[in-house]
């Protein structure tokens, strides 16, 4: 098409869909300069791109949470402040616009069982088996069966996990209606949707406060929710549910006292100058969660001060010296 205009206008009159897929020549800025291209994008993005500021140049990616939170950053930091506030209410209406003709519901059927649960189960099952046995063998003591069978349904389910994903992700080509909202961020979380399409897993056990004793207990649910629970199931399923609502009840005034304490004991330790000339650094890294990257380094070093100067890893050239600001170039590096 000759223009994004020209899509706009096929859209409107109900020749293309959201989703089509389309090649527009279109101006935008590459390294500060303008350059005009053909490029394969998509009736959405362009309708995105009508309120995105010219500076910024063309976006062409999957938009979720974090990637439109870069998105404002450079808009922020390319614009200004007043551009930006225009620009966030601009994606703030075409948000709702949109959300409301889209409509986004999930029902029962957008809710996918793998059918590797029954293997995994049977799997885990059977290692139990044997862990059993080396206990009733005099092998292992009864702390120990207890460990290694909490870690076999932990296990188990954290596969179980990694393959529905997995299915949700490929299924009606990345339009699950459940899929879309975790991986938007818009709503749900992983652990929320295991329950509904895996199991629920392993549970915490009744006990009174200050009592010892094992927190979990070792025969899990495997049932979900679209299955449906037993009755045992859903007995010992209640009780983390009342507790979580009986501790924000009484916890809330716990935690606005211990606030108080700690600003009250922390008075000491604010910091109040511009450099407290320690020589005592952090030493930064990513954070992970299992293999995934919670924060990179990226975020985590951003804006901080280095105690010693930082030399490249490989060339062994000096990146940044010490006592100096790491901006969001030296950052990237």
């Amino acid at each position: 098409l000759y223009s994004p205009e020209e899509v706009t206008i096929a859209y409107n009159e109900k020749r293309a869909d959201l989703h089509a897929k389309v090649k527009v020549r279109t101006h935008t800025v590459e390294n500060g300069q303008q350059v005009t291209r053909i490029i394969a994008t998509a009736v959405g993005r362009i309708i995105f791109n009508e309120v995105v500021p010219f500076a910024v140049g063309y976006i062409n990616e999957v938009l979720t949470k974090k990637s439109l939170r870069d998105i404002i950053a450079r808009v922020l930091k390319e614009t200004g402040t007043a551009r930006t506030a225009q620009f966030l209410d601009d994606i703030k209406s075409l948000g709702y616009r949109m959300a409301f003709q889209g409509g986004l519901s999930f029902n029962l059927a957008d809710v996918l069982v793998p059918d590797e649960k029954v293997e995994l189960v049977k799997d885990g099952y059977a290692q139990v088996e044997e862990v059993m046995n080396n206990y009733n063998m005099g092998f292992i003591t009864n702390n120990e069966r207890y460990n290694q069978i909490v870690d076999i349904w932990t296990h188990t389910n954290a596969n179980l996990t990694n393959i529905l994903m997995t299915k949700l992700k490929s299924d009606n080509q990345g339009f699950n209606a459940i899929y879309m909202m975790l991986d938007s961020g818009a709503r749900g979380s992983k652990e929320q949707i295991r329950q509904l399409t895996g199991m629920r897993g392993l549970m915490a056990k009744p006990k009174k406060s200050g009592s010892a004793g094992p927190e979990i207990i070792e025969n899990p649910i495997l049932a979900n929710f679209k299955e449906g629970l037993s009755v045992l199931e859903y007995f010992i399923s209640t009780h983390g549910a009342r507790k979580g609502l009986a501790d924000t009840a009484l916890k809330t005034a716990d935690a606005g006292y211990l606030t108080r304490r700690l600003v009250d004991v922390s008075q000491d330790v604010i910091i109040t100058e511009h450099d407290c000339g320690t020589l005592r650094g952090l030493l930064a890294t990513a954070n992970k969660n299992n293999e995934e990257v919670v924060q990179s380094l990226y975020e985590k070093i951003l804006g901080r001060t280095t105690v010693h100067d930082i030399f490249h890893p490989l060339t062994g050239e000096l990146i940044v010296a010490s006592g100096n600001e790491l901006t969001e170039e030296i950052s990237q590096v």
